[in-house]
C-alpha cells in the first residue's frame, strides 16, 4: 500500500505534467471527455478529432488520457 504522504507528494510534482497535457485539449475538436481538475490534477479520459497531422498532439508524446483521432473522409484504397 502506498502512503498517503508519498502520493501527495507524486500529485505536487505532477503539476507541470497536468498542465502540458491541458494545453494539447485546444488542438482539435473534443468528440469525449476533456473535463479537468487542476485543484486534483485531473483529466478526465478524452477523445480528440485532428485535421491536421502537424498539430502538437500528433507529434508529441503524451502520456496522458488524451486520444487524438484523425477522420477520414473519403474510402481510402485498401493495401493488402
Amino acid at each position: 500500500m502506498i502512503p498517503v504522504k508519498a502520493i501527495i507528494t507524486a500529485g505536487s510534482s505532477m503539476k507541470g505534467q497536468f498542465l502540458r497535457l491541458e494545453k494539447y485539449l485546444s488542438n482539435g475538436k473534443l468528440l469525449a471527455g476533456g473535463k479537468t481538475d487542476q485543484a486534483g490534477l485531473f483529466i478526465e479520459p478524452t477523445l480528440l478529432e485532428i485535421n491536421n497531422t502537424a498539430e502538437s498532439v500528433m507529434q508529441d508524446e503524451i502520456f496522458g488520457p488524451i486520444l487524438p483521432l484523425i477522420v477520414f473522409t473519403e474510402k481510402r484504397k485498401r493495401w493488402l
